[in-house]
């Protein structure tokens, strides 16, 4: 075997680990997302009401506007917004080193 073909080989072991890695991952932090999504109406200060014109009459919009939060609510949007971001990471990752793998050897992981 050629030093080409087994750089070839690492490179794509690395890829699937990284992919598979990204998709547990993902799926996690989306979870995650969706949790602390899902608690934000119940922690408004009380004297707003979530289902109001200061809300937008959108329950969610504390996650845009955490003022308007309990300090746990503002804990609830501040972990959203982290699981979010690494969730987008968990899917950019993958696409990103099969783009490098492509560069450096020519394979196409990706198929367009």
């Amino acid at each position: 075997m050629d030093s080409m073909k087994i750089l070839e080989l690492m490179l794509l072991g690395a890829n699937l680990v990284v992919l598979v890695l990204g998709i547990g991952i993902g799926l996690v932090q989306w979870v995650v997302a969706a949790r602390a999504m899902i608690s934000i109406p119940g922690h408004y200060r009380p004297e707003i009401n979530p289902w109001s014109w200061r809300t937008a009459f959108n329950p969610q919009a504390g996650l845009l506007f955490p003022q308007l939060l309990t300090k746990e609510g503002q804990r609830h949007a501040a972990t959203f917004w982290r699981a979010a971001g690494l969730f987008v990471l968990c899917v950019a990752v993958p696409f990103g080193m099969a783009f490098l793998t492509e560069m450096a050897t020519g394979m196409q992981l990706i198929r367009r």
